[in-house]
């Protein structure tokens, strides 16, 4: 093996280590924000609707039971990771109500698809993050592959805030 070819595979080696520890370090970024806004959710509800608060939780804790049973996975399936986010969204409804509309079609056969855990969520989450919505514009977000199923597409309408707040 001559010494560009090592440097090479050296080089594609600490490239892959550098966006595996780029994906964790956004998926512990995750963990925090998530929790503190949903136990803010959460607060409201225990006192407005005893039954959803009761609901609240239990899709918290799928959700939260997810994020740590696949906290040092690179990749997961497209399925967990759809079911996940359908969750997810499930709990941000509680929040935004019907300002927020979200539907997935992907045919749930290709179960042997992976993508980088999270991504998808955290794509829903930026999409929410960066857009304004209401019951009179609301957001919409849809998941949805290509024809040929080889790409998962994460799309929205744009509503850009004016202002939007970052924790960095």
């Amino acid at each position: 093996m001559s010494i560009w070819q090592k440097e090479s595979k050296l080089n594609q080696s600490l490239e892959i280590e550098n966006v595996k520890s780029q994906l964790h370090l956004l998926k512990r970024q995750l963990s925090p924000h998530f929790l503190f806004n949903t136990l803010s959710t959460l607060s409201s509800l225990i006192e407005t609707n005893k039954d959803e608060a009761l609901n609240f939780v239990d899709r918290f804790s799928d959700a939260y039971r997810y994020l740590l049973t696949h906290d040092d996975e690179v990749l997961s399936s497209l399925i967990s990771e759809l079911d996940f986010v359908e969750i997810y969204i499930s709990i941000l409804k509680s929040n935004y109500g019907n300002a927020l509309n979200f539907t997935i079609n992907v045919d749930r056969n290709l179960s042997k698809l992976t993508v980088p855990t999270l991504s998808l969520q955290m794509l829903v989450e930026n999409a929410i993050k960066h857009n304004s919505s209401s019951l009179k514009n609301p957001l919409f977000i849809e998941i949805f592959t290509d024809n040929a199923n080889e790409f998962v597409i994460v799309k929205n309408n744009l509503r850009f805030k004016k202002t939007v707040v970052s924790t960095k």
